[in-house]
């Protein structure tokens, strides 16, 4: 368990346009968050998941196009969802529902 906190600025999350190189789904969610990364095959991604105050919940770094952020033990509720590879770098508001 990670207990860092960070603050991430959501005003404008999920309001700006979508990445052409990311895509996740679906979106609400209740178990599993698709990842979607037109990059080459193997390049590195962090995709980090924090809640709306910030607090950082967790991280992960993956390899390749397609992979899954498993979300069942968090609650219902408002998330941020950070993707990053190199230099690019997405925000996107999450809902999970029950």
């Amino acid at each position: 368990v990670v207990s860092e906190q960070i603050f991430v600025d959501v005003t404008n999350a999920g309001e700006e346009a979508v990445p052409a190189w990311v895509n996740v789904f679906p979106n609400p969610f209740s178990g599993q968050v698709h990842l979607s990364l037109a990059v080459p095959p193997g390049q590195p991604a962090e995709v980090a998941l924090f809640d709306l105050h910030g607090h950082f919940l967790q991280i992960k770094t993956v390899h390749g196009q397609d992979s899954f952020l498993e979300t069942t033990d968090l609650p219902a509720g408002i998330y941020v969802l950070r993707v990053q590879v190199q230099e690019q770098l997405a925000h996107f508001k999450m809902v999970k529902t029950e």
